[in-house]
């Protein structure tokens, strides 16, 4: 397991500067195993290259001085290619042609690379990063073309004339723009999503190609975003990191302060995503755990930073970069002190975690969205292409993420998860023969999913049709149903009226479709079947969320009738967790040995609890630094574990053997 740390440019500038940062580097040693630098701080995309020569010069002085000191691995992170966000532009102003969004609006501070001025500026700026001794250059996350200060780009003059050139068309941008908003033009946008792809791929084809001109043997990376922001670019990373000949990835996620402590699953599960998806050419996977801009425990907790760490190893990740330096000349070592700490007594579990781990699968319910999304979906009901994730919730995927913190095991393994979760239009990402691999196995979806397989063709499968939205005056009361074993009559009320996310009622289309929950007014009128199981004649177990599937399911009734349908959909392969507090599991296997991490997402102290893993008999417990040695009781095949008391936001992981 690696840990890595990036340093900012200005805690390297000065000679004093310089001294109080190898001082906390010498004081922590154990905690730096490689070193990332940043090259500036700004999010500005045209930096003046004379500006730049003297930060390479600084650079280059001290990446030698580090490797005198022992540092085997010191690199450079260049902070901006493109450039990110609009920062700087009254100060550095606008050299080169700026990036087009789709409304004609332009970046003030990132800039399009199709241009040759621009091509020959990146070409110098990385050719000489790469004469200054480092042994590997991080490609941050601004090579995007989702939003770089303005959405949606880029739409200038030179990406025009590339698309009509390979189109054989004479589209103007607004012409393009109304002719990707026809509904019917699934083609046409997804050949301008394969564009924006490949202007990637040429761009880091120019960075590999400046780079190892001057030294082949410098490692390269690139920093991927969630997939809100890439199925836009095409999320093609195959392609991507085999352009820039790259062995190292950087799964991306903002999560910067912990006023919202369930955040940090969120981040860990969109970094798992990105990271599945890597070729097998990256070897090297390192989660940044970035606490911008302050970078103190006073905006992000030290436990909260040790569960992000521990969350990332234990979904298959084999590196961890820390960027908790604040962008100044001093290191913040008051504030920090402590947190390193803490880092290191932790490490004593990550670097038992990272090697049994390795070869290791996910093992969970898969949170369906296709890399191909925005190449294949179709528009509905007066919908727009051009909108975000989280602007429009038929398309986010992360909301599904909640099941997470009522104890369902997920993962971004599709090939080897039980089974399958949907929400909103997703699942027109896939084609119809994916579709139905899923629908072998097991789905859970919302009302919305099931409408977007029965346009498919599919409804058969799912066992019920989807009728009439009801949003006013309705609650869900739990059928008398094995999967609602101690919850039978509970009421489910998500106040509609209050947050939305209202219901659909549920039409059986077979006699064996099984009711869970039924929809009624709040005078206890019958309305309708508001969830359902049906096993289909696939062989596929699928259940119907037609009430508030993801949102509000934070309570005793639905966290117990969830993970009873999680085993049933899973055909009772799942591990087992009998705590009753809000509590997240991640759980990776080779079928025969297991690691399963289990984290308390309560401010209450969760009390020691029962864990099975089917097959095992004993497992090594990692649990704030430390191990002990458990033996489990066995029933019917289930190694049972009694886990230890949990504080607030606290992990412990399970290496269990036969």
């Amino acid at each position: 397991m690696k840990l890595a740390q990036r340093i900012h440019l200005r805690q390297i500038e000065t000679d004093a500067a310089y001294a109080e940062l190898t001082a906390f580097l010498d004081r922590h040693r154990p905690c730096f195993d490689e070193l990332t630098i940043f090259d500036g701080f700004c999010h500005h995309g045209a930096i003046p290259m004379n500006e730049l020569r003297e930060n390479a010069a600084i650079l280059k002085k001290r990446i030698a001085d580090l490797h005198t000191r022992g540092f085997q691995s010191v690199g450079i992170n260049v902070h901006c290619t493109l450039g990110h966000i609009d920062e700087g532009y009254t100060v550095y102003g606008q050299p080169f042609a700026p990036i087009v969004g789709y409304r004609g609006d332009k970046s003030l501070s990132c800039f399009c690379p199709e241009h040759e001025d621009r091509k020959q500026f990146l070409r110098e700026k990385y050719a000489m990063y790469a004469k200054t001794g480092a042994d590997f250059l991080w490609v941050d996350d601004d090579v995007k073309f989702f939003w770089n200060g303005v959405k949606f780009g880029c739409f200038c003059t030179k990406c025009m004339e590339r698309f009509n050139r390979k189109m054989g068309t004479d589209y103007t941008r607004q012409a393009l723009v109304d002719a990707m908003e026809q509904p019917e033009n699934i083609a046409l946008r997804a050949a301008w999503v394969q564009d924006v792809s490949g202007r990637m791929c040429d761009l880091f084809s120019l960075v590999e190609q400046a780079v190892h001109a001057v030294d082949p043997k410098i490692r390269l990376g690139f920093m991927t975003q969630h997939q809100g922001w890439s199925t836009y670019n095409g999320m093609d990373y195959p392609a991507w990191f085999q352009a820039l000949h790259a062995c190292m990835g950087r799964p991306g996620e903002g999560y910067y302060d912990d006023k919202v402590p369930t955040g940090v699953v969120t981040k860990a599960l969109s970094c798992a995503r990105q990271a599945s998806e890597y070729p097998a050419c990256i070897t090297d996977v390192q989660y940044e755990l970035e606490d911008f801009p302050n970078y103190s425990p006073l905006q992000k907790s030290i436990r909260i930073n040790l569960d992000e760490l521990t969350l990332a190893i234990a979904q298959g990740m084999n590196g961890l970069v820390l960027n908790t330096f604040s962008p100044d000349e001093v290191v913040n070592v008051r504030e920090l002190d402590g947190m390193y700490d803490a880092i290191l007594r932790q490490r004593a579990n990550w670097d038992e975690m990272e090697p049994f781990a390795r070869g290791m699968h996910g093992a969970g319910f898969y949170p369906a969205i296709s890399a191909k999304y925005d190449q294949r979906r179709p528009l509905h009901n007066g919908q727009s292409f051009f909108t975000t994730y989280d602007e429009a919730q038929n398309h986010n995927v992360m909301q599904t993420y909640t099941l997470s913190h009522i104890g369902l095991p997920l993962t971004m393994d599709k090939q080897n998860c039980y089974g399958a979760v949907f929400t909103g239009d997703l699942p027109d990402g896939f084609t119809d023969e994916e579709l139905l691999e899923f629908l072998k196995k097991s789905v859970l979806m919302d009302a919305d999913a099931a409408m977007a397989f029965t346009r498919r063709g599919l409804g058969r499968y799912i066992g019920v049709s989807v009728g009439e939205e009801v949003t006013d005056g309705i609650e869900e009361y739990f059928a008398d149903h094995p999967v609602n074993k101690g919850v039978v009559g509970y009421r489910r009320d998500v106040r509609p009226a209050f947050y939305g996310k209202g219901g659909r009622l549920l039409h059986a289309l077979d006699d064996a479709v099984q009711p869970i929950s039924y929809l009624r007014t709040l005078k206890d009128e019958p309305l309708g079947i508001g969830a359902s199981l049906y096993e289909n004649e696939l062989g596929g177990r699928i259940c119907v969320l037609g009430y508030a599937a993801f949102h509000k399911i934070d309570s005793y009734a639905r966290l117990r009738q969830m993970r009873n349908v999680a085993a049933w959909m899973a055909r009772k392969q799942l591990t087992v967790m009998t705590a009753t507090t809000l509590a997240a599991q991640f759980v990776r296997t080779d079928g025969v040995r297991t690691m399963a991490t289990v984290l308390n997402m309560s401010l209450d102290v969760m009390q020691p609890s029962e864990y099975g893993i089917l097959g095992a008999a004993t497992a090594r417990c990692l649990h704030n630094g430390q191990e002990t040695i458990l033996t489990a009781r066995v029933e019917n095949g289930m190694g049972i574990f009694m886990m230890p008391e949990l504080l607030p936001f606290e992990t412990v992981t399970l290496l269990a053997t036969p």
